[in-house]
This record gives C-alpha cells, structure tokens and sequence, in this order.
C-alpha cells in the first residue's frame, strides 16, 4: 500500500523527526538522572583509567542561574547532555517552521560551556529570545541577493554568511544580520508589481535599492522636499549597484570583482593617500548624488538626460549624468528650480568652509566657500565673526591695492560674493567709462547713479537674480550686457529715463515675467536704441502673447528705422 503525503504533512513529519532524533541525542534520559539521584551520595570510586567517577551513571550537574541543572558532563570525557527542559527551551528559541536551527542552539551552547561556563548559564537563562529574535531575520533573509551580495562584507562574518553552522556565537550572527534586521520584504527583495507611490517598476527597484543600501549603512540618503533627495553612496557597492547604468561617471564604473575595487571611488574619497580630497576635519569625502523624485516616476529611468547629478566638493566636480560639468550656469538653474537644492548645500558647505577656516586655512582662494558662492551663500553666515572680520579686514586692504583691471580684482570679487556690508562703489574710479562684474557671483548690482562717465556696464555670469533698476544705473549708460543669469523678473523699472541707452543684452535667463509697459516705453522715449537681446527664453513667459501685441502697435507707432532689433525675430507681421 502506497501513502502520498501533502507538503505540509511531510514537513510536519520533518519537523517531528528531527526534534525527536536530537531529543535522542542530547538529552539525558530520566532513568539515568533517577540513578544518579540515588547514587550521587554515595562514596566515589575510582574509573578504568584512574579518573573519579560520579555516580553509578557517572554524571555531573551543570548547574543553572535557577539553582536547578541546565545540563549534565557525562562520562570521563564529559559528553554534555541536556536536562529535557533545556531542551525544550531550545526547541521553541527556534523560529523555523521546521526546527531547522535546534542543532545550532545546542552547538553554541555546548562551545559557550568550553569556553566560558558563566556564559552558557547565562545563554539558556536568558540569551534565548535574542537568539530567536537573530534567527528570524536570518531565516528571512539568507537566500535573497541583498543578503548574498551584502553580507560577506559586514565586520566578523564567516566564511559562508548564509550557512547557519558557520555562527559561534548568537553575538556574531546578531553583528552581520543587524542591517537587514528591520527591512520589508519588498526591499529585501526587489518588487516585481505595481506600487502606491506612483513610482514605474523600474523606479520603484531603484528607490528600494538606495533605501536597502542606507540600512545597511553603505550609503546616507536626505529628502530635501516632495521633489528632491539627496543620496551619498560611501562604499563601492553603494555606488555602482543602483547608480552604475544612470550615469557615465568613472565612479560607477562596477569592476569584475570587488576585491579589485574601483580605483577612482576611493581615489576621490582621499581612501588612497590623496590628502587633498579629504575633508578638513580628515573624514573621506563625499559624493553627493542629486535625484529628482520624478526619476523613479520614470519607466526607464537610465534614459534622463540631465539627471541624476553627481557633486564632489573637494574635486571641484559638478557633472550630470552624462559625465560633464554642468558649471555655474547650472548651478544656478539647479537652484532656481529646486530651492531646497540650494538651502542644502548651503548648509552642507558652509560647515566644512567653517572647518577649513578652523584649520587654518584662509577665506581667500578657499574652495569651500568658493563652492558656497556658487549656491547662493557666503562665508559671512558661516565663519565666525572673529575669523571673518579678520580676514576681510586683509582682503578689503589688497582688494584696494590691487592696481589690474577692476574685473580681474580677485579680491574684491570675494568681497562681493561674500560680504553684504562692502560698498563696491569705492572701489570705482570716478573716471573709469566701463565696469564688469561678470564672474563676481552678486545677486543684485549696486546703486550707480553717481557715476557720470561710466557708459557700459557687463555683468555676464554674475549670479543675478534681480533685474537691475534703470534708476540705478550710471545716467549716460549705452550698453548692458545681462547674460547667463539668474533673473526671472524682467522688470525694466526705471529704463524709459534712460535716454542714451543702445544696446541690451540678457541672453540665457530664465525669464518667466516681462513688463510690457516698461519696455515699450523704453523703446518709445529712446530714439538710440539698437538692440534688445532676450534669446529663445522670451517665449517662456507667462505673458508672451501680451508681449507680442503690444510689439506689434509699437511697430505700427514708430518708424522702421527708429525701431530697434528686439527678439523674437521670427514674428510674421514685422517688416524688418
């Protein structure tokens, strides 16, 4: 007669065979406690080899923290035995279904006995729920591909983290499970379904793989809003395992092997000598690796153009994702976009431009608080009032004595990218017919008006981020040049008093609002002027078509010759 089990059936029978067979194994049976209680009074006898013996059953209560034996030496070689109630503590400290880690709980204790005999007391008296606590995240966790890939890596590991009879000790599987200890299932192992956080599949793996690597303390991962997160990968894994088909970047490059590690991750980090990239506290450096969270909304999230970004401060890289500089251009664009991009950095900056003054470097040519310019900030809000008055007081003496060109006045222009109190005007000649700003990193130009003989004003690159006003500027300008700023707000507020005014230039900002009104009479009250140069941002503003109508009566107004070159250049109506 042929008897077919179900699963369940003959893992019940698994599970009661294997108890059974190691209950036959390690526990003392009752008839031999029952001899040895009747006989341990009596006189000792010497053994077959000279050894006293204990007993007619020769054996020697462990005693517990309980005052009741835990287990029993057996013999002159002093098998261990355990008392049936230690055993069955075992049994249940074990969380498997099928009793799968009874023999583990009973090897460790019997090394913990060899070993130090205090300890195994304590280990059945109250070490058990830890071990049970260890053992269910183990039994989760050992075949997914975080665990294998992860756990040969984690500080006292054996040799196979994955076999169980590997373990000494209940402390050495607790140390190398710890990370994975509170994780879901869903970042143990990646999900193949849909998910309620709007994410594609693909992005959705992605996001839980940079989670699972911040468990595992791989990585530092910040949500700066409901737009972006910041992630700092600080092992090679961490790195090149969710990030490696993003980007191009030398640091995501994965090797055929870690043991070969990736010479440039560590080589940025400072990991190999290289002083310069560590920080100036002497910690390795970071990358800081900027993801919009509409990357993970993406179905394939590898094909994005721009981002992610990767920034390294102590290597004055700021790539995007295809591995080239984005430049300060960028950064500002980065910041006007995301604010909390900025405020991030800022903050993040400014306390290692903080430690660098500390560490006796100065504000001058000091890369920190060059980077804090870049973002918007300045080394005012971060150094100490006494260090920074110190060092300005230095720079504003050599900004003075500097006798090159005004734009090539290093030192004012880190007076100006760092100072709200520097008056800038006094460090302009009452004569001079032209001054440039470009490269000063000023989000807004100072009052000119008192300057009678300055007739062109360049301010490329500047970190503008208000329009200048016309009130403001020197009363016999010809020319401004606004290009590759940061101002949203085209304003033209005091422009129409501006009577010799030819050309002007502001190419490459991100306009989102124009006032019409000011412009046209600009444009009306000016016989001089030449050309307005906004570039292809024009048709982004909101009021574009208010732009274009008010254009086209101002044409019907005045003369083609009076009337300047002014972009768009591609309306239809206009003649010229």
């Amino acid at each position: 007669m042929k008897v077919i089990l179900k699963e369940s059936q003959y893992k019940v029978l698994l599970k009661e065979d294997r108890v059974e067979y190691l209950r036959n194994q390690n526990v003392v049976s009752d008839k031999d406690v029952e001899l040895f209680r009747q006989t341990k009074d009596k006189p000792k006898r010497r053994g077959p080899e000279g050894e006293i013996s204990i007993g007619k059953k020769d054996l020697e209560p462990i005693i517990g923290l309980e005052g009741e034996p835990i287990a029993y030496f057996r013999g002159p070689k002093k098998q261990i035995k355990l008392t049936p109630e230690t055993y069955q503590a075992f049994v249940a400290a074990d969380p498997s279904r099928n009793k799968e880690y009874v023999q583990w709980v009973i090897d460790v204790f019997k090394k913990e006995i060899a070993h130090d005999l205090e300890n195994a007391k304590r280990f059945v008296g109250e070490d058990l729920p830890q071990a049970t606590e260890a053992l269910e995240t183990f039994n989760k966790v050992k075949k997914t591909r975080l665990f294998k890939q992860n756990a040969p890596e984690r500080e006292g590991a054996p040799d196979n983290p994955k076999d169980i009879r590997k373990y000494n000790s209940i402390a050495q599987l607790s140390g190398v499970i710890a990370p994975f200890k509170d994780m879901g299932d869903d970042e143990l192992e990646s999900p193949e379904g849909g998910n309620p956080s709007g994410m594609s599949n693909k992005g959705y793996k992605l996001f839980k793989d940079l989670v699972s690597f911040v468990k595992l303390g791989q990585a530092q991962m910040h949500k700066l809003s409901d737009n972006m997160l910041v992630y700092q990968p600080q092992t090679l894994k961490s790195s090149c395992e969710p990030l490696g088909s993003l980007s191009t970047w030398c640091t995501r490059s994965t090797p055929s092997s870690y043991d070969n590690s990736n010479e440039y991750f560590h080589r940025y980090r400072g990991e190999t000598g290289q002083n310069e990239r560590l920080r100036p506290t002497g910690e390795y450096s970071d990358y800081y690796v900027i993801i919009p969270l509409e990357l993970f909304q993406m179905e394939q999230p590898h094909t994005s153009q721009f981002y992610p970004l990767q920034f390294h401060l102590e290597s004055n890289q700021f790539m995007h994702r295809n591995n080239s500089q984005i430049g300060k251009q960028g950064i500002q664009k980065l910041v006007n976009e995301y604010p909390e991009v900025g405020e991030y950095f800022r903050k993040e900056i400014g306390k290692w431009a903080s430690e660098s003054v500390k560490s006796g470097k100065g504000l001058m040519d000091n890369k920190y608080i060059g980077h804090l310019n870049d973002f918007g900030g300045t080394a005012e809000d971060y150094i100490s009032k006494e260090d920074y008055a110190k060092g300005v007081e230095g720079i504003r003496k050599l900004a003075k004595e500097y006798t090159g060109s005004f734009n090539n006045n290093k030192y004012l222009k880190w007076i100006m990218s760092n100072s709200d109190s520097v008056d800038i005007r006094e460090f302009i000649a009452e004569d001079t017919s032209m001054v440039d700003f470009s490269n000063f990193n000023v989000n807004k130009l100072p009052d000119l008006s008192q300057f009678q003989n300055i007739k062109k004003v360049v301010a490329v690159n500047a970190g503008l981020t208000t329009f200048p006003n016309g009130n403001e500027l020197p009363p016999n300008l010809t020319s401004i040049s606004l290009n590759n700023n940061g101002i949203n707000d085209f304003s033209f507020e005091g422009f129409p008093s501006l009577n010799n005014v030819e050309i002007i230039l502001a190419m490459n900002n991100p306009i989102n609002k124009i006032n019409v009104n000011n412009l046209t009479s600009t444009i009306r009250n000016n016989p001089n002027i030449l050309t307005i140069k906004f570039g292809d941002e024009i048709k982004k503003v909101s009021n574009f078509d208010e732009y274009m109508s008010e254009l086209e009566k101002l044409e019907e107004e005045l003369t083609a010759d009076h009337f300047p070159m002014i972009d768009p250049y591609d309306y239809s109506s206009f003649s010229f």
